[in-house]
């Protein structure tokens, strides 16, 4: 801020701090001895509060057009869920919407629903820049400046698509200044005035209301999602993908299904099958608890022997344990019992990367030719797909494969680096040597490889 005070700036700061677990600093683990998510939210106010007064020792604070929101809550045992990304109820999606807007300081309160959609429009015309064609929103202060969209009445839509990674309904709902309707196998209804904890489901007892709201969400699923126009839709490519994911952000293993098929489980019945993937998944990712993991797993297959889960982590555990016949195993059961097209093709990828360390160079390019196949952007199984086809003795094929791979994500030193192999491996060591200095600017720690015998 303070090499860019004299700029016009945009500036996007994001605290990740009120994320599980909830490791407060002092003095704020010490102010909120047992509530330490309140001290994370302490110690970001705290944290956000020093931003604020850095604006005003810079002059900028009374013309800088500030936003702070959230892009969800935390569950923290309501509806039986710790944190979030399971269920729609408020404690997930309810969250802070606060504009400060450029030269104004009188304080006023928007009484009609507002949604995230509606940051966009509103920062557009608040800095009078041309709202892009297909957001959605609307400007929040648009009756001060003389236009009339109608902020009265509305319905908000709100989704979680993370059921159908365990073949469950989708839950769908739509928020409107009193109720709540959720879509899904047994569809829910909520007053949110006499009962904001959402603890008493009313579409029993006012089924015409819940046909209303349901009616309400269908035609915002027609107008917004089925006839989306094809530039409406964002491509995410590799590089962000793998930023987003780092964060949080992109699972790659729930199915777009905005139907209801009333066949399929019932998200709240599954609640306890995904606690229990969260436990195995927070276990296999701090390695030295392989065991805890694998006796989660077990318990997932006793109970659903036809979801996936359970043995594409058994996969993944015997993988990086380096019991890559037991990984071919694992994972090929996850295939069969069934995935959607992203998980299925990062399941391949993971296979075809235990049959490449067995040596069975033949059967990994298959599975990654699938996970190509799945997944066409996947730099990661082109990647591998080329050092497949090194492997083998087959330079061209890998090299163009490798090619592909740093396309894809030009930032991934690993790719250059074998390329280099690759090229090596040809007797090409001037395009070699660049692609190894390449590698370990990248990644510095790649040196080491270069110098062992």
């Amino acid at each position: 801020m303070e090499q860019n005070k004299d700029k016009r700036f945009f500036f996007f700061l994001h605290y990740f701090d009120p994320h599980d677990e909830y490791v407060p600093p002092e003095p704020f683990a010490s102010e909120f001895p047992s509530n330490p998510y309140a001290g994370e939210i302490a110690y970001t106010d705290h944290c956000i509060g020093q931003v604020l007064e850095k604006l005003k020792k810079l002059g900028l604070y009374d013309s800088t057009l500030i936003i702070i929101t959230s892009d969800h809550g935390e569950m923290l045992g309501e509806h039986g869920e710790d944190t979030h990304t399971y269920f729609i109820y408020q404690a997930a999606i309810k969250v802070p919407l606060i504009f400060k807007l450029p030269g104004q300081s009188k304080p006023a309160r928007i009484k009609a629903i507002a949604g995230l959609v509606d940051i966009v429009p509103t920062v557009c015309n608040a800095l009078g820049i041309e709202t892009p064609k297909n957001v959605q929103g609307v400007d929040l202060f648009a009756d001060s400046n003389g236009k009339n969209p109608s902020v009265e009445n509305r319905h908000i839509y709100c989704e979680s698509l993370l059921p159908t990674r365990y073949k469950a309904s989708p839950l769908l709902g739509v928020v409107n200044d009193r109720y709540k309707y959720i879509q899904t196998t047994r569809p829910e209804l909520y007053d949110l005035i006499h009962d904001p904890a959402e603890s008493t489901d009313l579409s029993g007892n006012q089924q015409q209301l819940a046909g209303v709201m349901k009616d309400k969400l269908a035609q915002i699923l027609e107008q917004f999602v089925r006839k989306a126009s094809p530039d409406s839709r964002m491509e995410v490519d590799t590089r962000t993908a793998e930023r987003l994911r780092s964060l949080g952000y992109v699972g790659g293993h729930v199915t777009e299904d905005f139907s209801v098929d009333q066949t399929k489980d019932d998200p709240k019945d599954l609640l306890g099958y995904h606690l229990l993937n969260v436990r195995l998944e927070n276990h296999r990712l701090r390695r030295e608890k392989y065991d805890q993991a694998v006796i989660l797993a077990e318990q997932m297959i006793q109970q659903r022997p036809d979801l996936s889960p359970a043995y594409e982590a058994l996969g993944l555990i015997a993988l990086d344990q380096g019991d890559y016949s037991g990984a071919i195993v694992h994972l090929g059961k996850a295939i069969e019992v069934g995935l959607d097209n992203a998980r299925t093709a990062i399941v391949y990828n993971n296979r075809g990367a235990a049959y490449r360390k067995k040596g069975e160079y033949d059967l990994a390019i298959h599975d990654f030719n699938e996970a190509i196949r799945l997944s066409p952007c996947s730099a990661e199984a082109h990647s591998n797909r080329g050092i497949a086809y090194c492997s083998k003795g087959e330079y061209e094929q890998g090299i163009s494969d490798l090619d592909r791979a740093i396309e894809l994500n030009p930032n991934n030193a690993k790719s250059y680096f074998n390329r280099g192999i690759a090229y090596q491996g040809k007797g090409n060591l001037v395009r070699a040597d660049r692609d190894f200095n390449k590698a370990i600017t990248l990644n510095p720690a790649l040196k080491e490889l270069l110098q062992r015998p």
